[in-house]
């Protein structure tokens, strides 16, 4: 996906989500000069104290396929 449609898809998603968005004239202006970002972790953890003092989950991303 180019970097013009993948900025249509997440505009389109953000419409969606928050339709008032659209319909507001100046929060419309603003939501079109905004940058957007994309970011795709390799890796993450969530420490759940919760589950005990500590504890922590871990995912990895799986390899690229190439």
């Amino acid at each position: 996906m180019s970097g013009a449609e993948a900025l249509r898809v997440a505009r389109a998603a953000y419409a969606v989500r928050f339709p008032f968005f659209v319909t507001a004239g100046h929060l419309a202006q603003a939501l079109a000069k905004a940058n957007h970002w994309e970011i795709e972790p390799m890796w993450l953890r969530l420490v759940d104290n919760g589950r005990g003092f500590g504890h922590k989950t871990e995912w990895s991303a799986a390899p690229a396929q190439g």
